[in-house]
């Protein structure tokens, strides 16, 4: 019977810290899909055991409902829905189809209202599809940026700041004349 009751304390403090730490952030948060554990900004607020072996099945309903549970604790905790973005984890564990998966629909995480933040730039799974080193992976990220843009991408993370900021102001040009 102790057992049980110190695991209940412990639960409780954990609890308890997850919403002292929501509290912190309900300026913005980052609402991001890791491999194994799920991440909540900067802090991780509970691992659930149907994560901690993703099983890739179907990747983007795997995230999608991940992201519905998360954001539904956020909202629950006082985080602003105004603050909240969301980023389903380029790389962090992803097979390359599933990285692959994820960029092709990035649309789908668009669905549940949040601004969608991808951080593509330089990663593996780029050296995977066309077999470059890390150092020679530019034009890669920079032509999956362009998708994104078209795609209609909030946030990006990248390495090369000028590079993309050139390929943004191209994209942009390009479409003041767009017709129709």
């Amino acid at each position: 019977m102790y057992e049980k009751e110190k695991i209940s304390k412990k639960s409780k403090k954990k609890e308890n810290i997850e919403k002292e730490v929501a509290k912190l952030l309900a300026d913005g948060i980052v609402v991001a899909r890791l491999k194994g554990r799920e991440e909540f900004g900067a802090r991780s607020l509970g691992n659930r055991a149907i994560l901690a072996n993703p099983s890739k099945d179907d990747v983007i309903q795997e995230i999608m409902d991940f992201f519905k549970e998360r954001i539904d604790y956020a909202l629950s905790v006082g985080i602003k829905e105004s603050n909240i973005i969301i980023d389903p984890g380029i790389g962090f564990g992803k097979r390359v189809e599933d990285n692959l998966r994820i960029l092709a629909n990035v649309n789908r995480f668009k669905e549940l209202g949040f601004p969608v933040l991808i951080g593509h730039s330089m990663k593996s799974f780029i050296g995977a599809v066309n077999n470059v080193d890390t150092k020679d992976r530019l034009i890669e990220t920079m032509a999956i940026l362009s998708l994104l843009i078209e795609m209609g991408i909030d946030i990006v993370r990248v390495h090369h700041i000028n590079e993309a900021k050139r390929v943004i102001n191209i994209i942009n040009k390009i479409s003041e004349f767009k017709e129709g």
